[in-house]
């Protein structure tokens, strides 16, 4: 091999490792939302897939926000909202029904429940570690199952009100104003979890008239 073809091998090597490096360091952040049939709630967790790193690196955007979504057609209500830690409070701050007049591209049929952290906050986000976020029971019905809207800027009431899933640590790449959520794993949370009650049949006693 010429000293030629050598230094282009190298060359491209460093190119290689200089981009899995940078695609293996964008770090993310991961949701999960159980129901815990033991306390009858649903759960919010958080995974980082990295430590944060440089100077106040756990710093977390105060204007994060989580949305849940559920098929509409029920009157389905996150109530009695619990915040998990002392790190900040989580409170529902959007409710918004999707009768078919969204007008952003948002998913259709679907209901909007969004949550917020009542300032910025510190976490200690460990690697591939969970952290439970709050937690909260529901009101009402619905059908299938609750998720997470993806991470997209989205919008609802012809653009005036933003349902979108945000959230964003300092520490990051990009750093604050970079939105972190890029994943949700280990989901299972049915939207009706009331046990059907069942009429146990009675006998019909004609009478003659």
């Amino acid at each position: 091999m010429t000293r030629s073809n050598l230094l282009k091998k190298v060359t491209f090597l460093g190119v290689l490792l200089l981009l899995l490096t940078s695609q293996f360091s964008q770090a993310q952040i991961g949701l999960s939302l159980r129901f815990l049939p033991a306390d009858g709630r649903y759960h919010v967790y958080l995974t980082p897939s990295a430590e944060p790193t440089g100077v106040n690196a756990t710093l977390t955007d105060g204007s994060s926000q989580i949305t849940i979504i559920s098929s509409t057609g029920g009157n389905l209500l996150p109530t009695n909202i619990v915040t998990v830690g002392t790190a900040t409070t989580w409170s529902l701050i959007t409710a918004a029904r999707n009768n078919g007049d969204i007008a952003s591209g948002a998913p259709a049929n679907t209901d909007f429940f969004v949550f917020g952290p009542s300032g910025n906050f510190n976490l200690a986000y460990v690697a591939n570690q969970e952290i439970e976020l709050f937690n909260f029971t529901v009101s009402g019905t619905c059908t299938g199952d609750l998720s997470f809207l993806p991470s997209a800027n989205q919008t609802a009431a012809g653009g005036t009100l933003n349902i979108g899933s945000y959230y964003s640590v300092r520490g990051f790449t990009g750093g604050l104003g970079t939105n972190h959520f890029t994943t949700t794993y280990l989901m299972n949370a049915p939207c009706d979890t009331t046990t059907p009650v069942v009429c146990a049949p009675q006998a019909q006693v004609l009478s003659k008239n």
